[in-house]
């Protein structure tokens, strides 16, 4: 069989699945398709394909995550070197600790508002989504009833 006839679940070939990792691993698409050996044009004639594509930034969004994870767990770490530095003889390294610390407070505090703001718009979304979906709107008619259809360009 073809390495690039879908052969899973996914629709994708398995030339495509093989240069996933390497293209959520590196910097370019020219870095990735040399490490995959295949074409840079062909990474981006995939991309123009939306089942590759929706992979490809689910590997992303899930390859962010682990990350995103892995600072979080370094975060009560930093906070505590900061803690330290705040108890320094050093009235500078004093202040820019207490600088970082607010500084770090402010940003989290915004994501977390910003997060709570995406979370409500995506609840009011679904919820028109599924109006939407449950009412039948008829298409146009005339006054006497007769379909009303675009006009002829």
């Amino acid at each position: 069989m073809s390495p690039n006839v879908p052969q899973n679940s996914t629709g994708l070939s398995d030339s495509q699945i093989r240069a996933l990792p390497f293209m959520t691993s590196s910097r370019t698409f020219s870095e990735a398709a040399e490490k995959a050996g295949i074409s840079r044009r062909t990474i981006h004639r995939w991309m123009n394909e939306p089942d590759f594509r929706e992979e490809y930034q689910r590997q992303c969004d899930e390859a962010g995550g682990i990350a995103r994870a892995a600072i979080r767990g370094l975060m009560t770490e930093a906070v505590s070197v900061f803690a330290e530095r705040l108890d320094s003889d050093d009235p500078k390294e004093r202040v820019l600790a207490a600088k970082t610390i607010l500084s770090f407070d402010t940003k989290t505090a915004a994501v977390d508002s910003n997060r709570k703001v995406v979370n409500s718009l995506n609840r009011v979304m679904a919820q028109i989504e599924e109006e939407v979906q449950d009412t039948h709107i008829p298409p146009p008619t005339f006054s006497d009833g007769r379909p009303a259809r675009r006009p002829r360009r």
